[in-house]
């Protein structure tokens, strides 16, 4: 059934370049004998991607690597962030990419925003809780619903009949989507997943907790990779679906059956997505992803959604204000900031082949 509907959607328009695109950068990074000029030249391929990846690798995200230093090179950002950060980063904007880009009905466009809201909810948790690798946990969240947003995307109509089977028959979603597809929305994700050769680590980040479940305190980062992007997804859920009045009620249920592994409480969770909601708008800014497409993301930017803090009782915003990014990626302004790095490297410790490749770009 999986190699039947990967066939499917392998015959699909854009698909067969997006897999070959994210396959071969997951084989790059993965090999010990590959170099930064193999991963550059196969991200340099998509002009929109390099850009994009050069404007997020210089936002306030990165800002811990980079130490305020403006890069202009896929080269550099690579020497600098190393090849598992940029490989998830770069994996991430294009499926982003694909999925919005594509998605004709208004729903899909929203579905791919709140993904990527997901994700930074779940980095978010990622530092909150000390882990080195919250790039990785991004990409797990946002790829938890990479089955159920592939079907919608490619197999509209009869994604539609698993939304029917659960209101009319009370089905799960994975239930329902097993009868018309033959197998669950997770599982096919997952088997996406194999096919574009994605690491291990990641492929076990996105794999569902076990249903009904107690939720135990993780022994090691992979767990807790696994945790976090299940516990964000939660909490997107329960925010999508929870009317204004019973959002605090959500919050708290999620923390309670998340406390062994994270111990957060509701009004610090509250303070966690608050932060995460400003960090999506910064880097939806960035990356010029129209938030408002998603019901979620309207609601918390108009500010109706608000939990009220314990200790101080009255209501907390999840918003503040959103400080300006800047734009500047203008041919001029990237020109003499890759002169300016290129000198620099001239003065330091660089090899010529790094100075060759930086010119190059």
């Amino acid at each position: 059934t999986a190699r039947q509907l990967l066939s499917d959607i392998s015959k699909i328009r854009d698909f067969p370049a997006l897999s070959q695109v994210i396959s071969e950068v997951n084989r790059i990074s993965r090999s010990d004998t590959s170099s930064t000029d193999e991963l550059t030249e196969a991200i340099l391929k998509d002009v929109a991607l390099t850009n994009k990846l050069l404007r997020i690798v210089n936002s306030v995200v990165f800002s811990q690597f980079t130490d305020g230093r403006q890069i202009n090179t896929v080269s550099r950002a690579i020497v600098i962030l190393g090849y598992d950060i940029l490989r998830d980063t770069a994996m991430a904007l294009m499926l982003f990419e694909h999925l919005n880009n594509h998605a004709q009905a208004a729903e899909l466009k929203g579905e791919a925003v709140e993904s990527f809201f997901c994700g930074i909810i779940a980095r978010a948790l990622a530092n909150r809780a000390g882990m080195s690798n919250g790039e990785e946990v991004f990409i797990c969240a946002l790829l938890r619903n990479l089955g159920r947003m592939m079907c919608r995307l490619h197999f509209y109509e009869r994604s539609k009949k698993v939304d029917r089977l659960i209101v009319e028959e009370g089905l799960s979603e994975a239930v329902a989507s097993r009868r018309v597809f033959g197998m669950s929305f997770d599982k096919f994700g997952l088997a996406i997943g194999q096919m574009w050769h994605m690491p291990t680590e990641l492929l076990q980040g996105m794999t569902p907790l076990p249903a009904n479940a107690s939720i135990k305190a993780p022994a090691n980062d992979q767990q807790r990779m696994r945790i976090f992007a299940s516990m964000a997804l939660e909490i997107c859920a329960g925010m999508r679906e929870a009317p204004p009045e019973a959002l605090e009620d959500v919050i708290k249920a999620v923390s309670r059956k998340y406390e062994q592994a994270m111990h957060i409480p509701a009004k610090g969770l509250i303070n966690l997505l608050s932060e995460a909601s400003q960090t999506m708008e910064r880097e939806a800014h960035i990356l010029e992803i129209d938030v408002h497409s998603s019901q979620l993301m309207r609601r918390l930017l108009a500010g109706e959604d608000k939990a009220k803090s314990g200790e101080a009782g009255e209501a907390e915003d999840y918003f503040g204000e959103i400080g300006a990014t800047s734009g500047d990626d203008d041919p001029t302004s990237l020109l003499i900031a890759g002169m300016q790095d290129l000198t620099s490297m001239m003065l330091g410790d660089f090899n010529p082949t790094e100075i060759l490749q930086v010119t190059a770009e």
